[in-house]
């Protein structure tokens, strides 16, 4: 499946060390980018923060079936009826901003 990754970018600042998160669609992509300069931090006196360690982050897949169980068949009927309208909020909203969701049909959407 291809889709945006994401990476943990350990930084050697010259002060220390610190992390960021950057997106790719590859860790080869992630690599070019990095080693084409896209992606740069400066320290405040100008000098350039060095890349020491590129490490892909594990996404979760979101099953919106295990979801829709959830808000369908757990807790009270009356509490379900109460959070009928926030159920399907969440599951709407999930679905259209999780970086890796499963739908109930077993369609994949991966950004």
């Amino acid at each position: 499946m291809s889709g945006i990754r994401f990476y943990n970018v350990v930084w050697e600042t010259g002060n220390g060390y610190t992390n960021t998160t950057e997106g790719a669609l590859s860790f080869r992509n992630m690599k070019d980018i990095l080693k084409r300069g896209e992606v740069e931090y400066y320290n405040e006196d100008g000098s350039a923060w060095n890349v020491v360690k590129v490490q892909e982050i594990e996404t979760p897949m979101i099953e919106i079936e295990w979801l829709l169980d959830l808000f369908t068949k757990s807790g009270t009927a009356k509490s379900r009826e109460a959070h009928r309208d926030q159920a399907a909020y969440v599951l709407r909203l999930v679905e259209r901003c999780a970086a890796r969701v499963k739908l109930e049909n077993g369609d994949f959407i991966e950004r």
